[in-house]
């Protein structure tokens, strides 16, 4: 990410995209950041929780949960600061079963290790998905901001095209999963 898109600048430039004034600030009492300032967070966090992005994966231990489990599963767990989504649960290397209750894990596992999708920085976010959130952010600006109701598909195609390409662009990041080549030679 450049340094210089922070949440201003990112929610200026969406603004830009739409024939909009910039703000100075979430609070300068303009209808422009008003919208910002309401739908900048939600947008962000929607989008970190939307995709199994790299960037924005980890894992953790998680604490187990005194008293009664009153749940299918043994085990009643706390979600870790920043939990967006869950990717899976592990233990000992083996994926497990689970499921949630009030905000909490429910699984039979005694040390499970959660993969899940967490909030992050604005410094922590790639430049394509800074591009993808911009896009993101016209979209959801537009109308309440400029009122041009025809435009909406434009902006909606525009994002859903960046989102294409920027899923495309964080998969590159990853490593390519073998093709078992055996296999193909038993079938030849």
């Amino acid at each position: 990410m450049a340094a210089e898109d922070n949440q201003l600048n990112i929610c200026n430039k969406a603004l830009i995209a739409i024939g909009a004034d910039e703000i100075t600030s979430f609070n300068d009492g303009t209808v422009e950041a008003k919208v910002a300032a309401a739908k900048y967070d939600i947008a962000r966090k929607d989008l970190l929780a939307m995709y199994f992005w790299t960037f924005n994966q980890t894992e953790s231990y998680l604490a187990r949960l005194a008293g009664d489990n009153l749940c299918v599963y043994k085990y009643l767990y706390a979600l870790p600061d920043g939990y967006l989504r869950a990717v899976n649960v592990r233990e000992n290397g083996r994926f497990v079963d689970y499921t949630f209750r009030d905000s909490n894990i429910n699984t039979d596992a005694s040390q499970p290790i959660l993969t899940y999708m967490t909030d992050c920085s604005e410094e922590r976010m790639p430049p394509y998905f800074v591009s993808l959130l911009i896009d993101r952010l016209a979209r959801d600006f537009l109308i309440p901001i400029t009122g041009k109701n025809d435009d909406y598909m434009l902006f909606d195609r525009i994002y859903q095209d960046n989102f294409a390409r920027a899923k495309s662009a964080d998969a590159q990041s990853k490593t390519p999963r073998k093709v078992d080549s055996s296999l193909l030679l038993r079938i030849r």
